[in-house]
C-alpha cells in the first residue's frame, strides 16, 4: 500500500506567495496614492478654470469689440475717399505745384487718403503708404482736419513716427483740435503710457465732448489699467453715441 503525497506547502513557497502578495499590495498602495494626487491636482487644475477663465474671456472678448469697433470706425471715416483715378497734373510725385490750384487740395488730399486706406487693407508695403501721405500732407499744409486725418490713417499703417508728427503739426496750427489729441493719445497708449494718454484724452473732451472716439480710446485705455467693467461702460457709451454717426 503505497503512501499519500503530502499535499502541504513548504515554508519556503509559503514566503515565496506572501512576499508576492506583499509586493502586489505595495504596488496598489503607490498606485492609489499616485491616482489620488493626480485627481487633486486635476481638480484644482478644474477650479483655476473656474475662477480665472470668466475674466480672461471677458478680457479677450471686450479686446476683440474694441478692435472690430475700432476698424468700423476706420471704414465710416474714409468710406467717402474712394480710389478715383489720380491724374498725373496733380501728382506731387511729379513736381507740380499745388500752390495754383488751393480750392483742389482738399478733394485731392481725401482722395490720396482714401487710396492710402485701401493699400493699407490690402497689405501695401510701407513705403509704398507712407508715399500716399506724404502726398495728402503736402496737399493739406495749413488744414488742420486734412492733417489729422493723414496722423490717423498713419496711425492705422502703423507709421507711428509719421503720425505723431503729423499730428504735432496740426496742434502748431490749433491747439484745440480734438482729433489730434485723439490720436496723441492712441499713440501713448501704443507705447503703455497711460498716464500721458489719459491727459491727452481730457484734453480732446474739454474741446469736443461728444466725440464718439473719446470714449472708444477711453476703453482701451481701461483695458490696459485692469479696469474691465469701466472699459465695458465706456464701449457701451461709445456704441450709443455712434448710433447717431460719427
Amino acid at each position: 500500500m503505497s503512501q499519500k503525497k503530502n499535499k502541504g506547502f513548504t515554508i519556503v513557497e509559503i514566503m515565496v506567495v506572501v512576499s508576492i502578495l506583499g509586493l502586489l499590495l505595495v504596488a496598489l498602495t503607490l498606485f492609489s496614492f499616485y491616482r489620488a494626487g493626480s485627481l487633486r491636482q486635476k481638480i484644482k487644475e478644474a477650479d483655476a478654470i473656474r475662477s480665472q477663465s470668466p475674466m480672461e474671456i471677458s478680457e479677450m472678448t471686450l479686446n476683440k469689440d474694441i478692435l472690430a469697433f475700432r476698424e468700423e470706425l476706420e471704414a465710416r471715416r474714409f468710406a467717402l475717399m474712394d480710389e478715383a483715378p489720380m491724374p498725373s497734373l496733380f501728382r506731387v510725385s511729379q513736381g507740380i505745384s499745388y500752390e495754383t490750384i488751393p480750392e483742389e487740395a482738399p478733394r485731392l488730399a481725401r482722395k490720396l487718403l482714401g487710396a492710402a486706406f485701401l493699400r493699407i487693407r490690402g497689405g501695401a508695403s510701407e513705403g509704398e503708404v507712407l508715399g500716399l501721405l506724404k502726398e495728402a500732407s503736402i496737399l493739406g499744409t495749413m488744414n488742420p482736419k486734412i492733417l489729422a486725418e493723414v496722423a490717423s490713417v498713419a496711425l492705422e499703417a502703423g507709421l507711428v513716427d509719421f503720425a505723431r508728427e503729423q499730428a504735432d503739426e496740426v496742434l502748431k496750427l490749433d491747439a484745440t483740435y480734438a482729433d489730434a489729441w485723439l490720436v496723441k493719445a492712441r499713440l501713448a497708449l501704443k507705447s503703455d503710457h497711460v498716464n500721458d494718454a489719459r491727459e491727452a484724452l481730457k484734453t480732446a473732451a474739454d474741446h469736443k465732448q461728444k466725440n464718439a472716439e473719446i470714449f472708444l480710446i477711453y476703453s482701451e485705455l481701461y483695458l490696459k489699467e485692469g479696469k474691465k467693467e469701466e472699459s465695458e461702460a465706456a464701449l457701451r457709451q461709445y456704441h450709443a453715441l455712434m448710433g447717431g454717426g460719427l
